[in-house]
C-alpha cells in the first residue's frame, strides 16, 4: 500500500489517501500529436495509457486514483517522482501487498482534484481576526461539533469589535456592543447580529447547545461584518491616496 496524507476536497478532513492506479504520462508537443497519426514507425518509442508518450527520463509525471479514507469519495492526485519509486507504487498496487513508506517524500503532490475549499479572508482584517476566523470557517466545513463553531464565531467577534474600540479592554462583550451602538460605530442591525451570538456563545460554553444552521449564519454575518468594518475603510482610504497621488503627479 502507498499513502499519501493530503486535506479531502469533499470532506476537509485531513486523510491518508491509498493509491488504487497510477498512471504516468507527459504532455505531447505538436510534433508528437503529428506524429501519433503518421504511420508507425517500428523505432519509434513506446506508447503509455490511452496512447500517450511515456518519457523514459528518471523524472516521472503521473496521476494517481484513490478515495477519501472517511467520505468514501473520489479524488485524482497529480505527482512527480522518479521512475524507480513510481515503479515501486506500481508493483505494490498490482501485487495487492506490502508498502512503501514516504508518502510526501517519495513523491511531489503538483495538484489534485477536488481541492479543498479555502477559508476566506482579507489582508486588510487585522491578523488574530483571520487566524481564528479561518478556525471556525474550517470547523463549520468539516462538521465539528456546532457548539464549538458558536464558541469560536464568539471569540471572533469579540476580537473584532476590540479592534473597533480600544478604548477599554476590561469591558464586557454586551457593553462593548452596546458602547459601539451608541457611539455610531455599529448600526442597530450589527448590534442586534452581534448580541445574538453573544448568547448562542455563551449557550454552547455552558450547555453544549448549537445547531449547524446558526453556526453557517454566523460564519455568512461575520465575513459580511469584516468586509464593512476593515475591508472598505481600507478601499476608501487606498482609493484616495491613489487619487491623491494622480493629482500630484
Amino acid at each position: 500500500m502507498f499513502t499519501c496524507s493530503l486535506t479531502c476536497g469533499h470532506c476537509n478532513q485531513m486523510v491518508d489517501f491509498a493509491f488504487h492506479s497510477v498512471f504516468d504520462y507527459r504532455g505531447r508537443t505538436p510534433e508528437e500529436v503529428a506524429k501519433l497519426h503518421a504511420p508507425k514507425d517500428p523505432n519509434d518509442i513506446c506508447r503509455g495509457p490511452m496512447g500517450l508518450t511515456v518519457s523514459s527520463s528518471d523524472k516521472v509525471t503521473a496521476s494517481a486514483h484513490t478515495q477519501c479514507g472517511k467520505c468514501f469519495k473520489p479524488t485524482i492526485i497529480f505527482y512527480e517522482a522518479r521512475r524507480s519509486a513510481h515503479e515501486a507504487i506500481k508493483s505494490i498496487i498490482k501485487a495487492g501487498e506490502g508498502a512503501l513508506l514516504g508518502g510526501e517524500s517519495t513523491i511531489t503532490v503538483t495538484a489534485y482534484y477536488p481541492t479543498p475549499v479555502a477559508s476566506e479572508q482579507d489582508p486588510s482584517w487585522p491578523e488574530k481576526l483571520r487566524s481564528h476566523f479561518a478556525d471556525a470557517q474550517t470547523m463549520q466545513r468539516q462538521g465539528f461539533g456546532s457548539a464549538i463553531a458558536l464558541t469560536t464565531c464568539g471569540t471572533v467577534l469579540e476580537l473584532a469589535l476590540r479592534e473597533l474600540d480600544q478604548t477599554d479592554t476590561k469591558l464586557s462583550l454586551y457593553k462593548r456592543i452596546e458602547a459601539l451602538h451608541a457611539e455610531g460605530v455599529i448600526t442597530s442591525a450589527i448590534k442586534d447580529w452581534a448580541h445574538d451570538i453573544r448568547l448562542d456563545r455563551n449557550a454552547a460554553v455552558h450547555d453544549g447547545e448549537g445547531s449547524v444552521t446558526e453556526a453557517a449564519e454566523y460564519i455568512a454575518f461575520l465575513k459580511m461584518f469584516f468586509n464593512m468594518a476593515f475591508s472598505l475603510p481600507a478601499r476608501i482610504e487606498k482609493r484616495r491616496a491613489d487619487k491623491a497621488a494622480a493629482v500630484k503627479n
